[in-house]
């Protein structure tokens, strides 16, 4: 199977934030992937701008619901994880040996995670 871009990228919204979630292969690792969650918050205009970033690390059997500052974000990825064993399932009964998610829609994250490794 390929491992040289992102297996998924996607962005959730709820009323107060917009989150994106990647999955990228753990290197040549097939049992695992690494994912990434990325949160945008609106802000009053003229309100100062916090130039600290904060960053929650979780771990393979932490719950999403220990970052906080994802709100009702975590449990809609809590449901994805859930997901995951059938996924991971259907992925090695593939016979393409590669995941094309979407070949139009996905074009623009796969070029961005291309310029990204270069």
């Amino acid at each position: 199977m390929r491992t040289d871009g992102i297996a998924g990228l996607y962005a959730v919204r709820n009323p107060d934030k917009l989150g994106g979630l990647t999955h990228t292969p753990d290197g040549e690792n097939p049992e695992e992937c690494i994912m990434e969650c990325v949160v945008l918050t609106p802000r009053p205009a003229g309100s100062h701008v916090d130039r600290q970033h904060r960053c929650t690390i979780l771990g393979p059997d932490d719950d999403w619901v220990d970052a906080p500052e994802l709100g009702m974000l975590a449990k809609v990825f809590n449901q994805d994880v859930v997901n995951m064993p059938e996924v991971q399932r259907g992925l090695k009964a593939m016979k393409k040996g590669e995941v094309i998610v979407a070949n139009y829609g996905e074009t623009k994250p796969r070029h961005l995670h291309k310029l990204l490794k270069e």
